[in-house]
């Protein structure tokens, strides 16, 4: 019977340490936490999520990306903080957002240019 209760409270001591583990793994930095970690980012919010300019990343320097569909435009600039959908920190109100024939890129129209935006994930 001693043998059944140690086994139980060590089962129940496990399970209580390793509850707490996975709570953690699964954070997404937020545009204000990126801002606040580099204020000389170029980056936008689309969809609740940041997407930052990956022009000098060197596997996109070596793509060509195609212009797909039309998503947006750029409504807010020089935003720092409070971030909205369509808010940018460096992109110029206006500015036209593309899909892209790659499903990670993002493309900003900037006349007769497109920049490489990729949404921020970490890890």
């Amino acid at each position: 019977m001693k043998k059944i209760f140690t086994i139980l409270g060590m089962s129940i001591f496990f399970m209580i340490s390793f509850s707490g583990c996975g709570s953690a793994l699964s954070t997404e930095s937020t545009p204000e936490q990126l801002y606040s970690d580099d204020h000389s980012i170029d980056m936008f919010v689309y969809e609740d999520a940041a997407y930052v300019n990956v022009t000098d990343v060197d596997w996109v320097k070596n793509e060509t990306f195609e212009k797909d569909k039309y998503i947006g435009k750029i409504s807010n600039t020089g935003v720092t903080n409070d971030f909205n959908n369509w808010d940018a920190t460096l992109l110029a109100i206006g500015t036209e957002i593309y899909e892209s024939d790659n499903n990670q890129i993002l493309l900003a129209s900037l006349g007769e240019k497109f920049v490489p935006y990729m949404k921020y994930v970490e890890g």
